[in-house]
């Protein structure tokens, strides 16, 4: 079974080389759409060319995020890969099997095996305290999710399903939804300062502000993105490498508290 994750980046230097050899370890292969990165982002997509990575498509940066534009392009390309099953993510994120000695592609074909076509993913927002080692190995994270199966990032390609009209989280069409969750593991912000800077600057359509899209990145106060007292937070061990505690759901991100 062939599996191919979609990730479209602009300008994710910090991220793009640890994310491709995550999948990659995950026996899963990256179909790259850069948005005219100028960082090194993609210099470092073209080293994995033919070894992880099945294809890269660079197209011109417009000036905004669109997030819908971003989508059309994934599924523009999601129609013309060869490949059984698919996974939508973000260069910022790490998905993961939950069970003990399964990767995530062995993980999704026994969910295939079973009839599913459809695998939502729990968030798990990881903040980096300590500027002394890197964002990755944070262990302080919460479990985010304002409501149940809002993730549906990973789907069978013959179910010809989309996630357009969601914003890439809710699939539509004939869903047969794995009871199974995985783990999305997602790596917001690189540093505290790269916390205070990230959405000051970005620049979003008003077509899909006016839809409600974005509506928790949109003018943040910069005091309100200082990380809350690790004492709220979860904490995930090595002792605890697939378990992760989902009885205390956040319904939003920290800064809008």
């Amino acid at each position: 079974m062939r599996c191919v994750a979609v990730i479209a980046v602009r300008n994710g230097l910090d991220y793009a080389r640890k994310c491709i050899q995550h999948l990659n370890n995950n026996n899963i292969e990256v179909a790259i759409i850069d948005q005219s990165s100028d960082d090194g982002t993609y210099d470092i997509c073209k080293e994995f060319l033919n070894n992880g990575v099945c294809e890269i498509r660079r197209i011109d940066y417009p000036g905004f995020f669109s997030l819908e534009d971003q989508l059309i392009q994934k599924f523009r390309l999601i129609e013309k890969l060869k490949t059984d099953w698919v996974i939508h993510q973000d260069i910022d994120e790490n998905l993961e099997s939950p069970l003990v000695n399964n990767n995530l592609k062995d993980s999704i074909s026994a969910e295939d095996a079973k009839g599913y076509n459809v695998i939502n993913f729990n968030e798990f927002v990881f903040l980096p305290y300590d500027n002394n080692i890197s964002f990755y190995k944070s262990p302080f994270y919460y479990f985010f999710e304002p409501f149940p199966s809002r993730l549906m990032r990973a789907w069978k390609k013959s179910a010809s399903l989309s996630s357009i009209e969601s914003g890439g989280h809710k699939l539509k069409g004939n869903i047969k939804l794995s009871p199974l969750n995985h783990n999305l593991l997602h790596y917001i912000f690189s540093s505290q300062d790269n916390a205070y800077n990230k959405y000051q600057n970005r620049v979003f359509t008003k077509f899909e502000t006016d839809k409600g899209w974005h509506r928790n990145r949109l003018k943040i106060d910069i005091e309100r993105l200082t990380f809350p007292d690790k004492k709220q937070m979860e904490i995930r061990t090595f002792n605890e490498l697939y378990n992760f505690n989902t009885s205390n759901p956040w319904k939003k991100h920290y800064w809008e508290i």
